[in-house]
């Protein structure tokens, strides 16, 4: 029996303690595995605090004739398939991982970050940097939006979400 290898779809969502990255991640996760899929990641919560660095890593395998439980959950340089960023700023840490297939999806919203209040920053205006890098970009003000709708700023990636969906950024219906 010959195996046929489906490179996996890599998902990065970032930004800052407090904005839902956690929920949002769950929310997919679990949408994924309701389809069938296998998914490998992990969330990271740095500071784990208000205003520290948050963010999680997800690989969604999609070949039903392949064991996908013992694969890494690493993304590797120029891999990712989906970005996305409730902070501008979170988004740029990882440039690294962008290749010409990858698509973002930023709040315009910037957060102030503990650098912010330490020093100045390096680069003032962080979706201008975003759109210079020629990648699929969405930049909208999710958390204001988030808030006029429901009432709460946590919503914004769930409506983030739903952008991708409805932009047929991922590679299944789900």
């Amino acid at each position: 029996m010959s195996l046929h290898y489906q490179p996996p779809f890599n998902i990065i969502i970032t930004g800052i303690g407090g904005q839902g990255i956690s929920r949002l991640t769950k929310s997919i996760w679990t949408l994924s595995q309701k389809s069938s899929f296998s998914v490998q990641g992990a969330i990271f919560k740095g500071g784990a605090q208000t205003l520290g660095s948050v963010y999680s890593t997800m690989r969604i395998f999609f070949s039903k004739t392949v064991d996908y439980e013992y694969y890494s959950s690493q993304i590797l340089e120029r891999e990712l398939d989906l970005l996305i960023a409730l902070e501008p700023y979170e988004a740029l840490r990882f440039q690294r991982y962008f290749g010409p297939q990858t698509k973002i999806i930023c709040s315009s919203q910037i957060a102030p970050i503990w650098i912010e209040r330490h020093r100045p920053l390096l680069i003032s205006d962080p979706i201008a940097v975003l759109r210079q890098l020629g990648r699929t970009l969405i930049v909208e003000n999710f958390h204001q939006a988030a808030m006029e709708k429901y009432g709460d700023t946590r919503a914004a990636g769930e409506m983030m979400f739903a952008r991708a969906r409805e932009k047929g950024y991922f590679p299944w219906t789900i």
